[in-house]
């Protein structure tokens, strides 16, 4: 099995590096704060930061795939692709593939979903019970074309699955680890939201917010390798801005 972690420390994480409350990054920015968790001749995986898109929206706005042509001259900008995406305040492991004649395999990969994401998410309240599953469809919002929604009608089908790591009361805050079967666009921020425990400072479904960021991240991937056969897990160190809140689980 090939597990692949990070553990460097630092007063900030290159998680949390470059990210600004406005929304945007430069290029310098975010170079100095992505981290390669993993690579081969096949596949490549980053620790995204906060604040950047991980493919372009027609803005010019700084990309992932931008960040990794600039700062990794190995990389043939012909043949990188994204295999999942993660949304723009979220942090955490993406997976790109380096070869387009072997990226069916991975796209196959995940559209079998035998990719299993694992997030690690601070919510606003405390979970009473020691896990909580949500399974209600998602839709888009049709007061809001920026947010979506949990359907009890219509939707696309979504689950979610919470498990209690940790309790502050002090902050009355709940440290969760987060398994997801489906990738719907915002699923975990509105199933939180839907179970009444909405993400800490979620700018779109909490209105109680502070300056340090979505406190969403995707900590882990684990697979089969689709082209070595082996069995792959690819862990990002604790991100610094959890760290105000609970130390690493």
């Amino acid at each position: 099995m090939e597990h692949h972690t990070t553990c460097k420390e630092s007063t900030q994480s290159h998680n949390d590096q470059g990210f600004l409350a406005s929304g945007n990054m430069s290029m310098s920015q975010a170079s100095a704060s992505v981290e390669v968790l993993y690579q081969d001749d096949y596949i490549l995986a980053v620790d995204k930061p906060q604040g950047i898109l991980v493919h372009s929206d027609g803005t010019g706005a700084v990309t992932l795939t931008d960040l990794l042509l600039s700062s990794q001259d190995s990389i043939d900008a012909t043949q990188l692709q994204a295999l999942h995406r993660l949304d723009f305040d979220t942090s955490g492991v993406v997976l790109f593939s380096l070869n387009k004649t072997t990226q069916p395999l991975f796209d196959q990969l995940i559209a079998a979903r035998e990719l299993k994401k694992t997030y690690i998410a601070i919510l606003d309240g405390v979970m009473q019970q020691p896990t909580l599953t949500n399974t209600h469809a998602i839709g888009r919002d049709r007061h809001n074309s920026h947010k979506m929604r949990a359907c009890t009608k219509g939707g696309q089908e979504a689950y979610t699955q919470l498990k209690r790591l940790s309790i502050n009361q002090k902050t009355n805050t709940t440290l969760v680890e987060v398994l997801i079967k489906t990738g719907r666009k915002h699923q975990i921020r509105v199933h939180c939201q839907d179970l009444g425990l909405p993400i800490l400072n979620d700018p779109l479904y909490n209105t109680v917010r502070t300056n340090q960021g979505l406190m969403l991240h995707a900590r882990s991937l684990s697979f089969m390798h689709s082209v070595s056969h082996n069995p792959v897990i690819i862990t990002t160190p604790w991100p610094a801005r959890f760290s105000n809140y609970f130390p690493e689980v």
